[in-house]
């Protein structure tokens, strides 16, 4: 097992994704690097593109199906590789941006194409919010 994938797997652990997560993402992200013949830490944002191209045009696969690796890759550089990534996986292939930290801790960006985030929908902050369906039924009847 190779320092970064034993690096991987532990960030993981601590974070406690599941063992299928773990295992799910590990073999994405070596398809990624198999994919290029090389340490995924020596690829960036132009060949994450490129395999999401890859993926979508050669693979045909469906936007649906490219959500396990995307979220691979970005736990990847984001928490073990300590690098800012955005990226999404909606239809068309997204525009990427990463700061990258060098060996003095200081980040320097890297920006490839601007990217607008829209702006999310207001979520539920406290359970009796939420939609009456989404609680589960209680029987209130005496016993």
């Amino acid at each position: 097992m190779t320092p970064l994938r034993q690096r991987m797997r532990e960030d993981m652990q601590v974070r406690h994704l599941s063992p299928l997560t773990q295992r799910a993402y590990l073999e994405h992200v070596a398809r990624f690097a198999r994919h290029f013949g090389q340490s995924p830490a020596r690829l960036g944002p132009e060949q994450i593109r490129a395999y999401q191209v890859y993926l979508t045009t050669e693979k045909q696969l469906a936007p649906a199906s490219i959500v396990i690796t995307v979220a691979a890759l970005r736990f990847l550089y984001t928490v073990t590789l300590h690098t800012e990534l955005q990226i999404d996986h909606a239809g068309a292939v997204p525009p990427v941006a990463m700061r990258q930290r060098d060996d003095a801790g200081a980040e320097r960006p890297i920006l490839i194409r601007r990217r607008v985030v829209p702006q999310r929908r207001r979520t539920h902050a406290h359970h009796h919010e939420r939609p009456a369906l989404a609680q589960p039924a209680r029987d209130h009847r005496p016993h």
